[in-house]
């Protein structure tokens, strides 16, 4: 799963139904600023309680000065070496902006993706 701002609202029920049937999940969660961020204190717990099954990070893109974690934009490379190397059986789904969105499905199809494994909404 991969969110852009708001876009990680549908991802809450469906992180918490993969965990509930132990499937293997990542969410990636970019915002810009930290007021922007939504739901992280529900996923962090529910990463730590499904420390094998749920896997969750997240970025800001416009961060404050004393920031101490991840910042920028995530990158296709980096999710793949995240979700262990490869996109062989993985179906990705993807909201937030559209460009966003968009962006993230093109690197995707460019990667050998099959179309039908790239569920995405954007808006903007």
């Amino acid at each position: 799963m991969i969110a852009g701002g708001v876009g990680v609202t549908p991802f809450k029920s469906m992180s918490a139904a993969a965990a509930a049937f132990g499937k293997k999940s990542w969410l990636f969660y970019s915002t810009k600023k930290k007021e922007d961020l939504v739901f992280i204190d529900f996923f962090e717990k529910l990463s730590f309680k499904n420390k094998d099954k749920f896997f969750f990070e997240y970025t800001l893109t416009q961060p404050p000065e004393r920031w101490q974690g991840r910042t920028g934009r995530f990158t296709l490379d980096e999710i793949k070496q995240a979700i262990g190397g490869s996109f062989e059986n993985k179906i990705f789904f993807i909201c937030g902006p559209k460009a966003m969105a968009d962006g993230f499905s093109q690197q995707l199809l460019e990667a050998k993706v099959a179309k039908e494994c790239i569920k995405a909404e954007g808006w903007g």
